[in-house]
């Protein structure tokens, strides 16, 4: 079939009065059926309730309250494994790492994340003695699951005045362990963020 033969039959399909040729009016009288329909009685009433709420939860979305929580890692590591966790705890919260030497504002939150170690008790006071922030700060020391460490007692006899609150999280093979102490110490942290 050549090009003139394709260009008749299509002229066919197309003529005046054949079921695929819908002129204007039925265009058009089919559009403004279409609109009526959307547009009369309860579905006018539904859609500009949905329209409505749809603009007032979307700013409620786009500008979602994160407050910015400080923390400092001692000694400093490169896993991420303090940030996971923090994040699916406090998704209202953003967790910012800084240096020892950084000092933000006074009525900050600033968590001071140590890891236990054989020597805990040095690590902890020189973790406190280097930084520079002067406002109240919550300590949160992160072990294994061995029965002889007790940071808690450290912790108990901590006499560093700007340490408000404390806790310890329980690791074990890498991540953190599901138990009673590490639920507490998900509550313990979630106090010392709401009573700012």
């Amino acid at each position: 079939m050549d090009f003139p033969c394709i260009c008749d039959s299509f002229d066919i399909v197309l003529k005046p009065g054949n079921i695929l040729d819908l002129g204007f009016l039925a265009q058009y009288g089919f559009a403004r059926s279409l609109i009526h329909n959307i547009c009369s009685g309860k579905n006018t009433v539904i859609m500009v309730s949905g329209a409505l709420a749809f603009m007032h939860i979307c700013p409620k979305w786009s500008k979602r309250k994160t407050e910015k929580v400080f923390y400092i890692q001692h000694p400093l590591k490169s896993s991420h494994l303090f940030e996971n966790f923090f994040s699916k705890e406090y998704p209202n919260y953003s967790l910012e790492c800084i240096n020892q030497k950084d000092s933000p504002p006074l009525d900050s939150l600033v968590l001071v994340v140590c890891y236990a170690s054989s020597r805990l008790k040095d690590e902890v006071d020189t973790a406190l003695e280097n930084i520079s922030y002067e406002g109240k700060i919550m300590l949160i020391i992160i072990h294994s699951c061995e029965p002889t460490q007790r940071p808690t007692k450290i912790l108990d006899s901590c006499k560093d005045k700007r340490v408000k609150s404390f806790t310890t999280l329980l690791i074990w093979n890498g991540v953190f362990y599901p138990c009673l102490r590490n639920k507490e110490a998900v509550k313990v942290i979630n106090s010392y963020l709401k009573e700012k």
